[in-house]
């Protein structure tokens, strides 16, 4: 149960996180492992990576998963897999293989791959079943002039000498799958030789010659002879070596001629050139009556990811409805529309309304792990953090910055006691805001979040609602008048995408503050708004938690006015520019407060001043901001002094590093031992911050972080009570 009804939730929604993302080697330290369970060695043949990963004899452990990924200046290209495993691209450039059946211990398995840049080195990791890392390193490839004897993902090897096009996993298909007389079907094939001279027969009628793709494939159309007999037929790819793969199908007789008194042209209408996920998209068209008509879909990166078979009616029409994939990837598509005669092209867009974008290493994380994620936001701002437990406890608060490319890593320490359970993450930057889940112990689950798009609303205006949850679940609204009385009641069902947007009239609502209430079952979320409030004209009185700040600190503060009255708090620096501004209401005591103000991570040393506006009347309180004074590298802590308790959560920041830069953090006990070691990016802008859960059972003393950059080094202390 999640109560979103602070000024943080405004305007956030959930998006269940399906992809799973990881970083560059670059980012976090290679853990040395003892033992050596699972290996890799790889060889470059023709612009193809050939990689074999062999499960230890002795390691005692199934592998199903694989996640690679390569250095910045390197990209895949493209990938093939044995069979039995399933490849997937993040939006990160991270490919992430997974078996449906495991490689025991003594087996292993081949994957190829395509780069833009020759003889890449290849990071990788290996987990179990469960999601646990059993290995995890770094591939150097070697050249070879000849074809390897091993077989390889879409190029196994001829038993016969030559330049073979055909291997053992070369593979076709029809379209339509039963083929009549005189009709135009489809061939679809995979996995033959590259560019290769291949021909189409049927029975022993040669029926077309044609050349191969660059990747193995082609897609060719041919007819069935009119004087083709109906009966069991072989349907035969051969190459020039007389190398084969058949099938044996019956063909069909004909249908009747469809006279028409006009030719019916192809064409295709998808009611819009721009599409999200989870969005349902109909798609439609006219061609040849009783034709079939193939609809093939290739991704951004130039891979077919989708084909979708049609049959137009007797008058030549047809229509189908698909949804666009939950982990579908961003950019620009292209469909190739056939009815066996013509063909046509339809591009098409696949976007996100999102700015802010959270992707995990994992799909979930243990107990005394560190959860890893890298992600995109808006280039050169602040992107701010809260994590809550599964019981609402904020465990995490933190600004981290983002490069100017717009990427950005984050990474925090799991205690060992941590509660298993769906975690939530709140971003904040400017005025976008998001909601991501993150797994611990489990696969995150979807959790009920209802928030107000305004803190504040005419009483002739409407209230735009954002609800998110599990997708297509039936919810009901309650809206709760300031009285506590039931106003308004409906029931929704959220879309395929776990979202609804309901538009509330507020027409009659009487002055005041209101709860908007979702439900299912014993699950519950609510987010409050005001309709009709107006700035105040009582004295106000406000104070914060400590006088002295330091740049990324957050800032409590607490207020007391009229009560149900519009309050506007606005931050400034030491040269009046007005850095931040918000409005809030007070509850029916007058009171108000808020955490959602933070010192930038440039701030200017001096007095700063918080000012809270409510009609005529008005107060200023002085904080003071300080800021080291340093050259070079600068290390700072979270606390002055900085004295931690065990089980704190301790935030280390600093700037002055060389701009997008591998930091890597050391934090050495009393005697010198190293106890954590950690690795961060810094920004554009040389700052870089990370946090770390002092643990339970470490010893009283004063600790050092030591920080290294390559060309400059910082240390500070620290006391642990």
């Amino acid at each position: 149960m999640y109560h979103m009804n602070r000024a943080l939730t405004k305007g956030l929604f959930l998006v269940t996180l399906l992809v799973v993302g990881t970083f560059s080697l670059a980012v976090f330290p290679v853990v040395q492992a003892v033992e050596k369970p699972v290996t890799a060695k790889s060889i470059a043949y023709e612009g193809t990576t050939i990689i074999e990963y062999q499960n230890s004899q002795d390691s005692g452990i199934d592998m199903e998963s694989i996640r690679m990924w390569l250095s910045k200046e390197v990209n895949f290209k493209s990938f093939k897999t044995e069979k039995g495993w399933v490849g997937k691209k993040s939006l990160t450039g991270v490919i992430t293989f997974t078996a449906t059946e495991s490689v025991k211990p003594g087996e292993s398995v081949k994957f190829g791959i395509k780069t833009d840049k020759t003889n890449p080195a290849i990071n990788w990791n290996a987990f179990d079943g469960k999601g646990n890392q059993i290995a995890k390193a770094k591939t150097l490839v070697s050249t070879q002039e000849s074809k390897p004897k091993d077989s390889t993902p879409g190029e196994t090897t001829t038993k016969i000498n030559g330049n073979s096009a055909i291997f053992d996993n070369s593979v076709f298909r029809l379209i339509p799958s039963e083929p009549k007389v005189g009709s135009s079907i489809r061939v679809l094939g995979e996995n033959f030789g590259a560019a290769k001279d291949l021909e189409f027969y049927i029975g022993n009628k040669k029926i077309k010659s044609f050349t191969s793709n660059d990747d193995g494939s082609f897609t060719v159309t041919i007819k069935v002879p009119e004087n083709q007999t109906t009966e069991r037929t072989d349907f035969i790819v051969k190459d020039l070596l007389g190398n084969q793969r058949s099938m044996s199908l019956r063909i069909k007789e004909s249908d009747s001629r469809i006279l028409t008194p006009e030719v019916i042209r192809l064409t295709i209408h998808t009611y819009g050139d721009v599409f999200y996920r989870g969005q349902e998209v109909e798609i439609s068209g006219t061609a040849a009556p009783l034709s079939t008509v193939t609809i093939s879909i290739t991704n951004p990166d130039g891979e077919q990811v989708s084909t979708i078979v049609v049959e137009p009616d007797i008058k030549g029409n047809f229509v189908t409805t698909h949804m666009v994939p939950l982990d579908a990837m961003f950019g620009k598509y292209e469909s190739d529309v056939s009815d066996g005669k013509t063909s046509i092209k339809h591009r098409f867009s696949i976007e996100t309304a999102q700015k802010i974008v959270f992707i995990p290493a994992k799909e979930f994380f243990k107990p005394g792990e560190t959860v890893l994620f890298n992600g995109t936001a808006i280039p050169d701002e602040e992107l701010e953090i809260v994590i809550e437990d599964p019981t609402g406890k904020e465990v995490i608060s933190t600004i981290i910055d983002v490069r100017s490319s717009g990427k950005f890593d984050y990474e925090f320490l799991l205690d060992d006691a941590a509660i298993k359970g769906t975690w939530v993450l709140f971003a904040a930057q400017g005025g976008e805001t998001e909601i991501f889940l993150i797994g611990v112990g489990q696969l995150p689950e979807p959790v009920l979040v209802i928030t107000a798009d305004k803190l504040n609303y005419k009483a002739n205006e409407n209230a735009l609602l954002e609800i998110s949850g599990p997708a297509s679940t039936n919810l009901s609204l309650l809206v709760i008048d300031p009285s506590d009385k039931e106003k308004f009641s409906d029931s929704i069902t959220l879309g395929p995408d776990g979202r609804f947007d309901y538009v509330l009239d507020l027409d009659g609502y009487e002055s005041g503050v209101y709860t908007a209430v979702i439900a299912k079952g014993t699950s519950l979320a609510d987010s409050q708004f005001s309709v009709g409030l107006q700035p105040g004209s009582g004295p106000i009185e406000m104070k914060t938690t400590k006088e002295t700040f330091l740049p990324r600190d957050v800032i409590l503060f607490i207020g007391n006015t009229s009560p149900d009255v519009i309050v506007t708090i606005s931050m400034f620096d030491p040269d009046g520019n007005l850095i931040k501004k918000k409005d809030f209401f007070t509850d029916r005591n007058g009171v108000f407060s808020s955490s959602s103000f933070r010192v930038p991570s440039d701030a200017k040393e001096g007095l700063w001043k918080i000012e809270a506006r409510s009609g005529p009347n008005h107060v200023t309180i002085d904080i003071r901001v300080v800021v080291g004074v340093e050259e070079g590298l600068v290390l700072r802590t979270d606390r002055t002094p900085p004295v931690y308790s065990k089980g704190d959560l301790l935030t280390i920041n600093g700037f002055g590093a060389a701009p997008n830069r591998g930091i890597f953090i050391d934090i050495l006990a009393p005697d010198g031992t190293e106890v954590e070691s950690l690795s961060i990016f810094s920004t554009g802008r040389g700052a870089f911050t990370t946090v770390w859960i002092i643990p339970k059972d470490i010893d009283s003393g004063t600790y050092t972080i030591r920080a290294n950059d390559a060309d400059e080094t910082a240390e500070t202390t620290f006391t642990i009570q």
